[in-house]
């Protein structure tokens, strides 16, 4: 962060907080039954104080929530360097994913990329990938 500072007067490190992993969050959630197990302060997680942090390398800190979002643009048009913490929902569902789909076997078969949960029904999938790409087997196989 020094370096960072120094090469660069009007830095600005944006931080997307969610206060820990959503993303690790939600497989938890959907496939572990809600286990969580290091993916936010109640799991395990140490997050570390954002404003003292940014303090100790002499960063102005601020905090971006519902009630100042407003002021984003004033804040990055400042010429300190800066933490901009923006405060997201803790566990906001993320659509479209890759995800991976529970086969018949129990087995779990993860989905190119082409085909995003949610998934879309066969015949929508074919147009919107075009004469060129073809369906693959584990994407026939999940709408089964």
């Amino acid at each position: 962060l020094q370096t960072l500072k120094t090469r660069n007067k009007n830095l600005k490190i944006i931080i997307l907080n969610n206060n820990g992993y959503c993303s690790i969050r939600s497989t938890q959630r959907n496939y572990f039954q809600g286990n969580y197990v290091a993916s936010n302060v109640n799991s395990g997680l140490e997050i570390p104080n954002l404003k003292s942090l940014a303090s100790s390398f002499g960063f102005k800190y601020f905090k971006i929530d519902n009630n100042n979002k407003h002021k984003f643009y004033e804040l990055i048009s400042n010429s300190q360097p800066s933490i901009i913490d923006i405060e997201l929902i803790e566990d906001e569902s993320l659509w479209p994913k890759v995800a991976a789909i529970q086969g018949k076997d129990g087995s779990m078969v993860s989905m190119p990329l082409e085909d995003m949960t949610p998934l879309l029904e066969l015949e929508d999938l074919k147009k919107a990938l075009g004469v060129n790409i073809p369906i693959l087997e584990s994407s026939i196989e999940a709408r089964l």
